[in-house]
């Protein structure tokens, strides 16, 4: 409905001018108003595909580590405060990607967080880009946060676990605290994702 009536308004932006460019206003406006629907389907496939992958890492984690503390899209801050992880008087400012991570698990015993970022893409976009940042974030939170280990992995749909094969390289002879890992679309039980996780990632 939102998608609609921005057409609408746009479409009457348009017709207000009445000067020589107005084709071109009409073309520019056009092309904007289709970007706007695509980047709003996006979303749209992206919530979704979070909805399927989140509670399926919660279930099959939980079953292998019971140990596991599990939080889904919480304020990271106030979970390392409620934890007793940083002292609650501590003022943190932490960057703003990894203030509130898609899925966390905390490992009191062996000092670990496990943060797990949901990614989904079909067409070439911004998402890809954003996986590049994974180096940045784990070394911002190993700065801040000094009495835990943190390791960072992306999940990510078929299409764009395909198109970042440099990414995954990279973090493979880089960083063993990252990682970039496919659910499968086409195989609702993932044996082989739940057992990369506990090989590279959980172990």
């Amino acid at each position: 409905m939102k998608i609609y009536y921005k057409l609408l308004f746009l479409k009457k932006m348009t017709c207000v001018s009445y000067n020589n460019n107005n084709i071109m206003n009409k073309k520019i406006i056009i092309i904007m108003s289709i970007n706007n629907i695509s980047s709003a389907k996006a979303n749209s496939n992206g919530s979704n595909f979070e909805d399927i992958v989140i509670p399926f890492l919660k279930s099959k984690i939980i079953e292998k580590n019971k140990d596991l503390i599990f939080y889904k899209n919480k304020n990271l801050k106030a979970l390392l405060k409620n934890n007793g992880i940083i002292d609650k008087n501590i003022e943190l400012n932490l960057a703003p990607g990894i203030r509130r991570p898609d899925t966390i698990f905390i490992d009191k015993e062996q000092k670990i967080i496990y943060i797990f970022e949901i990614k989904y893409q079909i067409v070439n976009g911004s998402v890809d880009e954003k996986l590049q940042t994974a180096d940045y974030k784990l070394s911002h939170l190993h700065h801040k946060i000094k009495n835990y280990k943190f390791k960072y992995t992306y999940i990510t749909n078929n299409w764009l676990y395909k198109k970042c094969d440099y990414l995954k390289e990279y973090y493979k002879k880089t960083n063993e605290n990252i990682n970039i890992l496919n659910y499968n679309e086409e195989n609702e039980e993932n044996e082989n994702l739940i057992n990369e996780i506990f090989s590279k990632i959980i172990n």
